[in-house]
């Protein structure tokens, strides 16, 4: 793609979404490597200025971190941290599910960043296995057991919880399989997130994918696969896709 104006050498395509494709790139002036989002300036103003404002206030060690955004010819540009080893749907797809100890680590990472957008009075709406991005892999001895550190990325979707109506949200969004069923019926507040994260850990310990259940869908909804599962997993996990959220498990903090 060449050189942006801001001194940005533009690498391949490492990703791509509903609302712009990200690139791997290299910043000029201090030869970081970084990945870059380009979105269409014009299509979607309001939701790319909420994504960089969402990003604005994150500092965890477990979402990507945000560095600049700038515009160009048309796109606005969305400068964040790169992580090398790519996103955790394409390392299932290579490798397979993971075990319950390394699937744990995982989780809790990613229940440690996602309470941390909960208490900045934000949702993600789009918790997946694609959004979830791998910094550093550690294997043991004879490779037995893979240590996995995860970010948090894509705040695309992310939403403001407005006080006094407990936070909830209205608009159907999200990846289908890790999307609660509350999202559907447009009223749904923090504990879709939490259906999504159970959803995150059916995929880290199947390797498959989670139900589709769309209403709009004409196949009979998929039941979870459990089967394959130890009794702890199966248990979490059906504690976390719950499809009644008063029901479903909490997450603290």
């Amino acid at each position: 793609m060449g050189i942006l104006s801001d001194g940005y050498v533009m690498g391949d395509r490492i990703g791509k979404g509903g609302f712009g494709t990200v690139y791997k790139a290299i910043k000029k002036l201090t030869d970081r490597t970084v990945a870059v989002k380009k979105l269409e300036r014009d299509k979607f103003p309001d939701r790319i200025e909420e994504e960089i404002r969402a990003l604005e206030r994150m500092r965890h060690r477990n979402i990507v971190q945000y560095y600049e955004s700038f515009d160009e010819g048309g796109y606005k540009y969305i400068v964040m941290e790169y992580c090398e080893h790519g996103d955790l749907r394409s390392y299932l797809r290579r490798n397979g599910p993971l075990s319950d100890k390394e699937a744990a680590h995982v989780l809790s990472q990613l229940i440690d960043a996602v309470s941390y957008i909960h208490r900045q009075m934000l949702m993600h709406r789009d918790l997946s296995t694609g959004n979830v991005l791998i910094s550093h892999i550690t294997r043991g001895v004879d490779d037995d057991e893979v240590k996995l550190e995860v970010k948090l990325t894509d705040f695309g979707l992310a939403t403001v919880m407005r006080p006094g109506t407990k936070g909830a949200a209205a608009s159907v969004v999200g990846t289908p399989g890790f999307v609660a069923p509350q999202v559907y019926l447009e009223n749904y507040s923090k504990e879709a997130d939490v259906y999504s994260l159970g959803a995150l850990l059916y995929s880290m310990t199947t390797g498959k994918s989670p139900p589709d259940i769309r209403p709009s869908r004409r196949e009979p909804q998929a039941e979870l696969d459990l089967r394959s599962l130890s009794p702890e997993a199966a248990d979490l996990i059906e504690r976390m896709m719950c499809k009644d959220h008063k029901r479903r498990i909490q997450l603290n903090g």
